[in-house]
């Protein structure tokens, strides 16, 4: 059990505000040593718009998103 200022407790179940922390600081982490992928801005440093994508292909990954 953590104990916070006042006397007020929080109740760490199995270890989820560890694994919730990890998903937070690892991707950031990644963003800062990676930085944006190659090929996003042009030579006047404007960003290069991302051509669409398939429209069945979203509806499908939002449905097992949802099913899940």
């Amino acid at each position: 059990m953590i104990k916070l200022g006042g006397g007020y407790g929080a109740l760490d179940f199995a270890g989820s505000g560890v694994v919730h922390a990890i998903g937070r600081y690892v991707p950031l982490a990644a963003c800062l040593l990676f930085g944006p992928r190659i090929g996003k801005y042009d030579n006047q440093g404007r960003p290069i718009p991302i051509p669409g994508h398939s429209i069945s292909l979203a509806v499908l990954g939002a449905f097992i998103l949802w099913f899940g």
